[in-house]
């Protein structure tokens, strides 16, 4: 994925789409989320904070339809959160 604002992208073969609102290299990313036929984008903030003992990521997913939230709640610890925080751990 681009690191430009205004860059759209994909997941999941479609299911997922939207756009980078912000860009802050190496510290800040946040992006509109669609999924499915949703009629108004979430917003999704990543934010890298550097920790004496190394980085620390932090999610905010917001804007969520209500009968949305439990899968995507799941899918950010299943898919992405924990396989990412495995991988760093054996590193």
């Amino acid at each position: 994925m681009d690191d430009r604002v205004g860059t759209e992208f994909t997941l999941w073969g479609g299911d997922v789409h939207g756009t980078n609102t912000r860009v802050v290299k190496e510290k800040v990313l946040v992006q509109d989320w669609y999924g499915g036929d949703w009629p108004r984008p979430s917003r999704v903030r990543f934010t890298l904070d550097t920790e004496p003992r190394g980085t620390k990521v932090i999610l905010v997913h917001d804007g969520i339809p209500d009968e949305e939230v439990d899968a995507i709640r799941n899918g950010w610890r299943d898919y992405y959160l924990g396989p990412m925080k495995d991988y760093l751990e054996a590193a």
